[in-house]
């Protein structure tokens, strides 16, 4: 394995050898190994990110686990307000030729997490981009008690030098009264930018139910640049990485709370990716059929996919059975005259999904069976994803 592990690393410096700085970015982590660190430790792995967590800010007490299957960051203030920081990262690190986390203004790219309150009365979420560990900025969403009333409100903002500056413009948040804090709900920041300044733009939203419940409207959409009263205050962020956040203030509860203040919150099926979360729907699914094999192990792993996501399939075979063949039927309903069936040879499959698919895994007699290699799989999705900025 270990030799698998060095030909990833080196596919990928060879990228930089020729004068292209691969920056990968999508990430997804569902916290199934109930580890919010990469496992096993190695190269980067898009399905299994590492998370660095931030010292807490105003903590009397604080902590970060994954032992349930979702990341929980509790923090209990000493004083006023407190605050915890996770974010995928590489050890703090700050240079976007370096890191394959980062996410810079070039193209669109969003951070999508499910999240859930412990306890609804207490503590505020927010989802964070462009951030930097250095200077504490990032463009942010949140998710909080306004004034100690029972509803919640989205806020689009700017945080710098631990100043966490709302849009001025009156446009930046929204009431929702309806979000379900007690059995969790959606939360998604969509950054939309060109690479010019003047084109960049915010938007954000946060719904019940199914991950793929949206219903397309963006009830928060702002211009970056716009509503700031002096041009020379209005912070354009190029870049940085994604994270998630837990918080309280003594200002956002209600009259008759406790003296101790806490945020206890839980965030699940986090991603971060590349594109326009729009773009990806309606959402497809992957039905599987087995001959003479004992499983199909997918990478990622999930009920629903997105459109234009790459899902690895490595089938393992009965006993001495070998890998023959994958055969894919779709991605439209045999009736389609577009309907297809494709049949692949390669033991591990890349499939890109652009609908719903049925997949076939077939194993043979002779040859000794294949041993699954779900961590080399993790390792080469990566090298699938596209090069998006050149030095």
């Amino acid at each position: 394995m270990a030799g698998k592990y060095a030909l990833v690393v080196s596919l990928v410096c060879a990228f930089c050898a020729v004068g292209a700085t691969p920056v990968l970015g999508d990430w997804y982590d569902d916290f199934s190994d109930g580890s919010y660190f990469r496992v096993p430790p190695g190269p980067w792995d898009p399905c299994d990110p590492n998370w660095t967590v931030g010292t807490p800010v105003g903590a009397f007490h604080a902590f970060a686990d994954a032992n349930d299957g979702a990341l929980r960051m509790y923090i209990q203030p000493a004083i006023l307000y407190g605050v915890i920081i996770a974010a995928v990262d590489e050890g703090f690190d700050e240079d976007p030729n370096t890191s394959p986390y980062w996410f810079d203004d070039s193209a669109p790219h969003y951070i999508l997490s499910w999240v859930q309150w412990q306890d609804p009365n207490f503590g505020a979420a927010a989802l964070a981009m462009h951030a930097s560990w250095d200077d504490w900025r990032f463009y942010v969403l949140e998710s909080e008690w306004p004034d100690g009333t029972p509803s919640q409100r989205l806020i689009t903002a700017v945080a710098e030098a631990q100043d966490w500056r709302e849009v001025p413009d009156g446009g930046s948040q929204v009431e929702e009264p309806n979000l379900d804090r007690w059995n969790g709900f959606w939360m998604l920041l969509q950054f939309i930018s060109d690479g010019d300044p003047n084109n960049s733009y915010l938007c954000a939203d946060a719904w019940n139910g199914n991950k793929y419940d949206w219903d397309g409207m963006w009830p928060l959409y702002h211009h970056i640049l716009t509503g700031w009263p002096d041009a020379n205050e209005s912070p354009y962020l190029t870049d940085g990485w994604c994270g998630i956040i837990s918080y309280c203030f003594q200002e956002s509860t209600g009259p008759n709370t406790p003296a101790w203040l806490r945020s206890d919150i839980r965030f699940d099926n986090v991603e971060a990716r590349w594109g326009y979360w729009g773009d990806q729907f309606p959402a497809t699914t992957l039905t599987l059929k087995l001959k003479d094999a004992n499983t199909v192990i997918l990478e990622p792993n999930l009920p629903q996919y997105a459109k234009g996501q790459v899902v690895v399939c490595d089938a393992v075979c009965n006993g001495t059975k070998a890998f023959k063949k994958w055969t894919i039927k779709g991605p439209n309903d045999e009736s389609d005259p577009l309907y297809q069936i494709i049949v692949d040879t390669n033991e591990v499959l890349y499939l890109t999904m652009a609908g719903d698919y049925l997949l076939k895994a077939t194993c043979k007699c002779g040859g000794g069976g294949i041993e699954p290699f779900a961590a080399m799989v993790l390792l080469m999705l990566g090298l699938t994803v596209v090069i998006r900025r050149l030095t």
